[in-house]
């Protein structure tokens, strides 16, 4: 039997199964003064004055390493536990010894963000197979993933931040369905830094696999003070990193689209490090004609040609074999550019007059002065037909100008008499706080175009 120092010094709460921890003795039992199931444990509310059951002078827990969200579980321990109160945790040993330290390591980083300290168990009583804790003292935000009780809090952040509305629809659009992950961090009841993102399935060097695209990464202004590891916005983008790409490995790359001032912040912080450039290209409207072999229609569903999309998608997903995209099969198209909320898209194809076979698509976007080339999926050799099709279209709108991006590393396929840069760049990132993809695996890989954005 262990003589754990804490028993007796004040009442218990045990989370999970009991008889995990027999190697305690029957004793145990004398101080449990709560017990929860995980699932109970994790959904404890706070009551009216913002206090938890408790509290509790040690917590036993026991789970399996893909039953909870480590965030979650040490925000709802920090709650509960009484200043310099212990959290023990004994996990399943489900996985093998390396996948095992892995995941200890970040369980031990994202302990520190919630207040706690790591303890040596053996100083507590407990077997070294035991990871133990020691609450530090009040944090000075609370960092918690991201749930639907957040949304309000969250788009009353965007407002605050953008000085625009998010409607409920677009970020259901975005985080609903189980695409969504995010950390925010709350002083109070407010929510006061967002870090977000959405799942994409993406072709990685030939093979499919996931990716998260980060998005709404937001800080409110009173806490912009300090971009230093000390601030929120370091708080809850490592803890974001550790938690998706540490102690879980669900998805193999982060992605994003942020400006200049946002990427030497996070590379200052080591954060990320930049792998390649989005630039914006334009070309002025052609005069409309119709081509002799080619025509351009309006595509309304996806349905309609989705034998012949999924063929343009293979060829151009074996095209860039040795790159990075997001997959455009008939799926994400729909989601892309038929569901999405707010804007409208015109998704058109180009197919020969004579047997009508697909030789791409575009998905153009009118706005007042310009319509923006939002997306494509053809064959690269196929890519200045596309435009052609796309310049001469801009015209029959009555717009003067045809606008892009694409990464710095493929404009070339985009290449057609007129076409010039504007000189704006985007930062292509990835993360290298956690453990992924080598950096020169990823440099200059990256397929982008606008429909890979959340925001255009």
């Amino acid at each position: 039997m262990c003589e754990c120092v804490w028993v007796g010094h004040g009442s218990l709460c045990l989370v999970g199964a009991e008889g995990e921890w027999g190697f305690l003795g029957e004793r145990i039992a004398d101080y449990v003064a709560i017990h929860f199931s995980l699932e109970e444990f994790l959904a404890q509310a706070p009551r009216d004055d913002g206090s938890f059951v408790g509290p509790a002078s040690a917590i036993l827990v026991t789970f399996e390493w893909a039953m909870v969200q480590p965030s979650l579980l040490f925000d709802r321990a920090h709650q509960f536990l009484s200043e310099g109160g212990f959290l023990a945790i004994s996990i399943a040993r489900d996985v093998n010894e390396e996948l095992r330290m892995r995941k200890m390591f970040y369980l031990r980083s994202l302990a520190e963000h919630h207040g706690f300290r790591v303890c040596d168990p053996t100083c507590l009583g407990f077997p070294r197979r035991i990871v133990a804790f020691r609450k530090s003292g009040a944090s000075r935000w609370r960092l918690v993933p991201l749930n639907v009780t957040h949304t309000e809090g969250c788009l009353s952040l965007f407002h605050k931040v953008f000085g625009t509305e998010m409607s409920r629809e677009l970020w259901a659009w975005k985080y609903g369905d189980g695409r969504g992950r995010a950390m925010i961090a709350c002083r109070g009841k407010e929510v006061v830094a967002h870090y977000g993102a959405t799942t994409r399935r993406i072709s990685f060097l030939g093979q499919e696999t996931q990716a998260l695209q980060i998005c709404d990464v937001m800080v409110d202004p009173k806490e912009r003070g300090v971009m230093t590891r000390r601030g929120v916005f370091f708080q809850v983008a490592s803890a974001f990193l550790e938690s998706y790409f540490g102690y879980e490995n669900d998805h193999l790359l982060a992605y994003g689209f942020p400006n200049e001032r946002a990427m030497r912040v996070a590379e200052k912080l080591q954060l990320y490090a930049e792998v390649g450039r989005v630039v914006e290209i334009r070309w002025p409207a052609l005069p409309y004609r119709p081509h002799v072999a080619t025509v351009l229609r309006r595509l309304w569903r996806v349905r309609e040609e989705e034998r012949s999309l999924g063929d343009l998608w293979s060829k151009m997903k074996r095209d860039l074999a040795a790159g990075i995209l997001v997959m455009r099969d008939s799926n994400y198209l729909h989601y892309r550019y038929f569901e999405h909320p707010c804007f409208d898209y015109v998704v058109l194809v180009v197919a020969n007059r004579l047997g009508g076979r697909l030789r791409g698509l575009i998905v153009l976007r009118r706005e007042r002065d310009e319509c923006k080339l939002v997306d494509l999926v053809a064959p690269l050799r196929e890519i200045p037909l596309l435009i052609d099709h796309a310049r001469r279209q801009v015209t029959r709108w009555g717009l003067p100008v045809l606008t892009a991006w694409v990464s710095a590393t493929y404009a070339g396929f985009f290449r057609s008499p007129g076409v010039y840069k504007t000189g704006t760049e985007i930062p292509i990132p990835t993360n290298v706080w956690t453990e992924g993809p080598r950096f020169e695996e990823l440099q200059d890989r990256w397929w982008f175009m606008m429909g890979d954005t959340d925001f255009l």
